[in-house]
């Protein structure tokens, strides 16, 4: 009895190992990086700084996660306070959260050529933050809708 029961509790925890992170969680995740984002608004010093800035009307199909990954790569240059920045752009290169908020296959985001990241618009500080903001709740609202 204890031995089937020992199996049953290893036959679970094996099976959400390979179910991967739960959606739910990936949600979850998302709604944390915008309040960071709104706590590192808060404290960003707003002084004409002209940033690369994807909108959400310039990431081609297949490239939400490379401009994730861009607004990470940008967010050192934000005149703000180091630990909020620093923890948003760790979340913002995590693979798990990039793949999580991609409908293509990973063949078709190889081979979608998103663009370069210092090819975006210059845009200012306050533009910057407002479309990773609308990012980040488009990517919220697309995992919530797929659980």
């Amino acid at each position: 009895m204890t031995m089937q029961l020992l199996n049953f509790c290893l036959l679970v925890i094996l099976g959400h190992m390979a179910m991967g992170v739960p959606l739910k969680q990936i949600q979850l995740k998302l709604e944390e990086m915008q309040k960071d984002l709104e706590n590192l608004n808060k404290s960003v010093q707003h002084h004409g700084l002209m940033l690369n800035t994807p909108q959400t009307e310039d990431i081609k199909e297949c490239c939400t996660g490379h401009a994730m990954l861009c607004f990470g790569e940008k967010l050192d240059a934000l005149d703000s306070q180091k630990s909020t920045k620093k923890l948003l752009g760790r979340s913002l290169q995590k693979r798990i959260i990039r793949e999580s908020v991609n409908d293509c296959s990973e063949d078709d985001t190889k081979s979608a050529n998103c663009p370069a990241c210092d090819s975006y618009p210059l845009r200012d500080s306050r533009t910057f933050v407002q479309a990773l903001k609308t990012l980040l709740q488009q990517c919220t609202a697309k995992v919530g809708y797929r659980r």
